[in-house]
């Protein structure tokens, strides 16, 4: 009697180890599944971040050359008042110049 007393709890035991073995390998199913779905949202959002910077590259090589342009454009405008008002006075100068040459005479 005390042998089929220990045998049932040897079989009792091992029912309980044989359930635990598989709440723990459902456990590790769902937590491999949860690590892959979570490697999946980490690589999506690195996806994203990627294009976002791409775009946010972009548009700031735009600005850039737009200000480039606009620079360019000033300082051609710059340029050619600066040659406009270069000529205004040589012209002046020889005026003068003249002027004083003929009151010399």
């Amino acid at each position: 009697a005390a042998a089929a007393k220990e045998h049932q709890l040897l079989g009792q035991d091992k029912e309980k180890v044989s359930q635990w073995v598989t709440e723990l390998e459902q456990a590790l199913v769902t937590a491999r599944e949860v690590a892959s779905k979570r490697e999946s949202q980490l690589k999506e959002l690195e996806r994203q971040r990627v294009e976002q910077l791409s775009r946010l590259e972009a548009n700031a090589a735009q600005k850039l050359q737009a200000e480039v342009g606009r620079l360019k454009s000033e300082a051609a405008a710059a340029a050619k008042a600066a040659a406009q008002e270069a000529a205004v006075a040589q012209r002046e100068a020889v005026r003068a110049a003249m002027a004083i040459a003929s009151k010399a005479q």
